[in-house]
C-alpha cells in the first residue's frame, strides 16, 4: 500500500499560507463593514470622527476625540479597528 499523506493540523496549515494570502484572507474578513461619516471608537475607548470618507481611495479622515489629531487612515484600518458608536 502507499503512503497515507499527512493531513496539516490547523496551526500548521495557517504557519504555511504566504503573507500575500493572510493579506487577502484579513481584507476578505472585514470587507463587507461599511464605513461612513459619524462617531467611532476603538477597543481601547478612544473616540474618532469619521468626517471624510473617500470610497474610490479606500481611505478616510479621522479625528481622535482624546487629542483632535486629524490622519487619513485606510478603510481597512477603520474597519478593523473601531466600532460605530450609537
Amino acid at each position: 500500500m502507499g503512503s497515507n499523506p499527512t493531513i496539516p493540523t490547523l496551526k500548521q496549515w495557517y504557519a504555511m499560507r504566504t503573507p500575500a494570502q493572510r493579506c487577502i484572507e484579513e481584507y476578505e474578513k472585514y470587507k463587507h463593514i461599511v464605513i461612513s461619516e459619524g462617531l467611532y471608537t476603538n477597543a481601547s475607548g478612544v473616540q474618532y470622527r469619521i468626517s471624510d470618507v473617500d470610497n474610490e481611495r479606500e481611505t478616510a479622515v479621522t479625528t481622535s476625540l482624546l487629542n483632535n489629531y486629524e490622519l487619513r487612515r485606510t478603510l481597512h484600518w477603520c474597519r478593523k479597528n473601531l466600532k460605530r458608536v450609537g
